[in-house]
């Protein structure tokens, strides 16, 4: 995906909402496609204190502790 449809992944990237909501949301839903699978690849990258492996959100739920 990333090498292929790089401006398709850069597009969701741009798109999304980095919110805990969004963060809940993706959680719950398995990704559908490679597409959905390359963006939820990146988003928990980024998002997670311990990478893409059963990480917790930066910050905590309530973003409030010392990692944000």
């Amino acid at each position: 995906m990333l090498f292929f449809h790089t401006e398709q992944l850069i597009e969701d990237i741009n798109n999304i909402d980095v919110t805990v909501e969004t963060w809940e949301r993706l959680r719950r839903t398995p990704p559908l496609t490679i597409r959905q699978e390359a963006l939820y690849c990146f988003f928990f990258n980024r998002t997670c204190y311990s990478g893409i492996l059963h990480g917790g959100i930066i910050g905590g739920k309530t973003q409030s502790s010392k990692y944000y």
